[in-house]
C-alpha cells in the first residue's frame, strides 16, 4: 500500500485562472476533485474538493482545490485550516487579480507553511506579457509569507512546464515537516452524510493526533459520544488516522444530521466550546482604515464560521499591518483551541480584514484589570510553542487552585503524558509542587500562608479568649482544597496545630483579666467535681456568674485547650471524666464482651441524657464501634 504523506497541498486563486484543470492534469488524469453535479456542468469549483497525487515512490499526497469565485470564499476559509502547502494559481493573460491577493492571504493567516506560484496560461500571451506577469507576481509574493518562492510558468494545452512543477511540488515537500501527530486528535468536520450499509461518515483533514478504529470520539459542540467503525485516507481503508491526512470516518452511535460543517470529531473531554476567545490578531496593510474595539466581524476558524465583535485588549486602536492582543466575543460558542489559526472578515461587504492565532478560550470580559489581563495573555501566548510555558503560565494563573493533571492537560488541550513531563521538571527546579493528584505553583504558596497568618491574626483579635481557629472558616475564606491548606500549615513554623485539629499562631495566647481567669477557673472546676452529672453549657452563666457571651467564650477557650469536651445536647463533661470513662468501658467491655447503654448507669451512676452523648462520642473518636444497641471496642 502506497504511503500517504502527511501533508495537505492546496491551489487557491482567482476563479477561470486554471486551478482545477491544472489540478487534473498534475495528478496524470485522475478523478476530478469537483464532487457536485453542477460544479462539473458549469466548470466552476464551489464546494471544497479533493484529490491525491501519486509521487511515483511508493508515496501519494493529498490536494484540496478551493473555489476561486468570491462568492465561495467562504468555502475557501474552510478549506485552508487543514493546508500545509499552497499552490496559487496566477493566469499569465489576465495576472494579479483580487482573488489571487485575498487567497494569499488567508492562506498565510490560517497558517499554510510554505508554496510557491504557478503561472497557468502561457500559451496565450508572448514574451513580454509573460515577463510582466511574472513582475507583478513577484512584487505580490514578496509582501507576503511567500516571499522569495520560486514561480513555475506552466500550460495545461502544451504541457509546457508541467514537468518543472512536479518536480518542484516534491522539493517542496521535503521541506514541509508533517503536522503534529502526537497531540490530542481533532477534526474539523468539512463534510457529513450517510452511507447505506455502513452509517455516518464524516470527512475533514485533522489538525492535530491520532485516531484508530475502535477509538471513542465526541462531537462538540453536543458532546454527542461516537465510536470509529472505519477509517479512510485518500479511498484507502487503513487502521489509523493522523494529522495532515484527508481523512473520512465511519462513526457509530451519531446520526449524520447531528453533525454539521463546523463541529469537530476530537477524544472525548478535550475540547470545550466557548464564545469568548482570547487572540492575537493581525490586521492585514491593505486594509484602509484602522480597527477598533467592538467592531462587528465574521469569524472562521476551522471549518466553522460565526458572527461577533472584535474588542482590542493590548491597544486601543489597531492600524493596517499591525498585531494586537484581542478578545473574540462571537454570538454563539465555537470549538477552538489554543494555536489554532482563524480569518476576520467583515460582515458587509464581504472583505477579509486580517487574522491569527487562538490563545485559548477567554477567562473572562475586559475589566479594569486590563493591564493584568493582557500580561496573562501574553503569558498564555508563549505557551503555545513551548509546554513548559504553558504549564508554568496556568498554575501560575490558578495560584492556590491546585488543578489536576487532567484539568491542565483539558485546559491546554495537550496530552496528560505531556503534562505530567513537564511537572516532572518543573517540580525538580522546585517552580511546583505536587500534591497527589493536584498541582501546585510555589510562587503562589508563600503569599497563601501570608494570607493565612494574617488571617488568624484578625481571629486572634476578634477572638482573645479563644485560644484556635476552627480549620472550615478559614479555609474556606482562602479558597482552597482541603489538601492544599494542610500543606500551607504543615510548611509555615508560625502556626501550629492544636487539639481536634484547630489551628493558631504559636505567638498567641489568651488574654484574661483577673475576673475571666477567676470565672474560668470556676467553671472548670465545677466540670471536673461534677464528672459525670455536670450542667449544661445553657446553664452555666447562671451557676458561675457571669454574661452568656463570655461563658461562651471561656468554655471555647477550655475546649481549644483540651479541658473540657462539648456532647451532643449541650452536655459538658472534663477530660478527666472523660479519660476515665474510656479506662472504665474499656475494662468493661474486655470482661464483658460487649456493653449497652444501661451499663453506664451501674458504672457512673449515669443517666441516659448523658450516657447517649457519651457513648455516640466514643463512637465518633472510633474508641468504640456500635453494633444495634451494644457497643464493642474498636
Amino acid at each position: 500500500m502506497a504511503e500517504v504523506v502527511p501533508i495537505m497541498v492546496g491551489t487557491a486563486g482567482h476563479v477561470d485562472h486554471g486551478k482545477t484543470t491544472l489540478l487534473k492534469h498534475l495528478l496524470g488524469g485522475a478523478p476530478e476533485a469537483d464532487r457536485l453535479p453542477e460544479e462539473r456542468e458549469r466548470g466552476l469549483t464551489i464546494d471544497i474538493g479533493y484529490a491525491e497525487m501519486d509521487l511515483g515512490d511508493g508515496r501519494v499526497v493529498g490536494f484540496v482545490d478551493v473555489p476561486g469565485h468570491e462568492r465561495f470564499v467562504r468555502n475557501m476559509v474552510a478549506a485552508a485550516s487543514g493546508i500545509d502547502l499552497i499552490l496559487l494559481v496566477v493566469a499569465a493573460d489576465d495576472g494579479v487579480m483580487p482573488q489571487t491577493r485575498e487567497h494569499l492571504e488567508i492562506a498565510g493567516l490560517m497558517g499554510a507553511r510554505s508554496g510557491f506560484t504557478v503561472l497557468t496560461k502561457i500559451d496565450l500571451v508572448d514574451e513580454e506579457l509573460r515577463l510582466a506577469a511574472e513582475e507583478e507576481l513577484r512584487a505580490l509574493l514578496d509582501a507576503s509569507f511567500l516571499r522569495g518562492a520560486p514561480i513555475v510558468p506552466v500550460s495545461a494545452i502544451t504541457g509546457e512546464g508541467l514537468d518543472d512543477l512536479r518536480h518542484q511540488l516534491i522539493a517542496c515537500l521535503s521541506e514541509v515537516g508533517p503536522r503534529d501527530a502526537e497531540g490530542v486528535f481533532r477534526l474539523p468536520v468539512q463534510r457529513s452524510f450517510a452511507l447505506p450499509g455502513h452509517g455516518t461518515v464524516v470527512t475533514g483533514v485533522p489538525l492535530a493526533g491520532r485516531v484508530r478504529l475502535g477509538d471513542l470520539l465526541e462531537v462538540v459542540p453536543g458532546r454527542k459520544a461516537c465510536r470509529v467503525r472505519g477509517i479512510q485516507a485518500y479511498h484507502r481503508e487503513v487502521e489509523e488516522g493522523r494529522a495532515g491526512h484527508r481523512t473520512a470516518l465511519k462513526l457509530s452511535d451519531v446520526s449524520w444530521r447531528d453533525v454539521r460543517r463546523g463541529n469537530v470529531v476530537a477524544e472525548p473531554g478535550r475540547l470545550a466550546p466557548s464564545n469568548l476567545i482570547d487572540a492575537r490578531l493581525s490586521l492585514l496593510p491593505r486594509v484602509g482604515a484602522a480597527l477598533e474595539s467592538n467592531r462587528p466581524v465574521r469569524v472562521h476558524c476551522g471549518t466553522d464560521e460565526v458572527l461577533g465583535r472584535v474588542f482590542l485588549l493590548s491597544t486601543r486602536k489597531l492600524r493596517p499591518g499591525e498585531d494586537a492582543l484581542v478578545q473574540l466575543r462571537l454570538d454563539r460558542p465555537v470549538v477552538t483551541a489554543p494555536g489554532d489559526r482563524f480569518v476576520l472578515r467583515l460582515p458587509s461587504p464581504q472583505t477579509t480584514l486580517g487574522g491569527g492565532r487562538v490563545i485559548g478560550a477567554s477567562t473572562g470580559k475586559v475589566s479594569a484589570s486590563r493591564a493584568r489581563l493582557v500580561r496573562y495573555i501574553a503569558e498564555r501566548e508563549a505557551g503555545l510553542e513551548d509546554p513548559v510555558a504553558a504549564v508554568r503560565s496556568l498554575l501560575s494563573a490558578r495560584g492556590l487552585d491546585a488543578p489536576t493533571f487532567e484539568e491542565i492537560a483539558k485546559e491546554l488541550v495537550r496530552r496528560r503524558e505531556e503534562v505530567e513531563l513537564v511537572v516532572t521538571g518543573l517540580a525538580a527546579s522546585g517552580e511546583a509542587l505536587v500534591l497527589s493528584e493536584r498541582v501546585l505553583a510555589a510562587g503562589p504558596v508563600e503569599e497563601g500562608r501570608r494570607r493565612l497568618r494574617e488571617a488568624l491574626s484578625r481571629f486572634h483579635r476578634a477572638e482573645p479568649l479563644r485560644a484556635a481557629a476552627p480549620r472550615a472558616p478559614l479555609r474556606e475564606k482562602l479558597g482552597v482544597t482541603d489538601a492544599v491548606f494542610s500543606f500551607l500549615i504543615s510548611g509555615d513554623s508560625e502556626i501550629e496545630v492544636v487539639d481536634g485539629g484547630r489551628i493558631r499562631l504559636r505567638s498567641f495566647a489568651p488574654a484574661l483579666g483577673e475576673e475571666q481567669t477567676a470565672r474560668l477557673s470556676k467553671v472548670e472546676a465545677l466540670l471536673r467535681e461534677a464528672k459525670f452529672a455536670t450542667p449544661r453549657d445553657a446553664e452555666l452563666p447562671g451557676l458561675v456568674g457571669g454574661e452568656p457571651p463570655e461563658i461562651a467564650r471561656l468554655l471555647d477557650l477550655l475546649r481549644d485547650r483540651g479541658d473540657v469536651v462539648l456532647l451532643a445536647g449541650g452536655v459538658l463533661f472534663h477530660r478527666d471524666a472523660v479519660e476515665e470513662a474510656r479506662r472504665s468501658i474499656a475494662r468493661f467491655i474486655r470482661e464483658k464482651g460487649r456493653l449497652v447503654p444501661s451499663d453506664l448507669k451501674l458504672l457512673f451512676g449515669m443517666s441516659r441524657k448523658y450516657s447517649i452523648p457519651l457513648l455516640e462520642y466514643l463512637d465518633q473518636q472510633r474508641f468504640t464501634i456500635r453494633r444495634g444497641d451494644e457497643r464493642i471496642l474498636a
